[in-house]
């Protein structure tokens, strides 16, 4: 099932496409696009 998942240091993640951009505020990615992730693990290419 396709996630997506922030590559930055929060590592969040979410299953709903409509999110778009990390929200974490004191992230270092806050506010850059989130990466699609198919990953069935949960180690998201790791």
């Amino acid at each position: 099932m396709t996630h997506y998942i922030c590559t930055g240091e929060c590592k969040g993640q979410t299953d709903d496409p409509n999110v778009g951009t990390c929200q974490a505020e004191s992230c270092d990615k806050h506010g850059e696009p989130l990466t699609a992730c198919e990953c069935e693990d949960g180690a998201h290419g790791a």
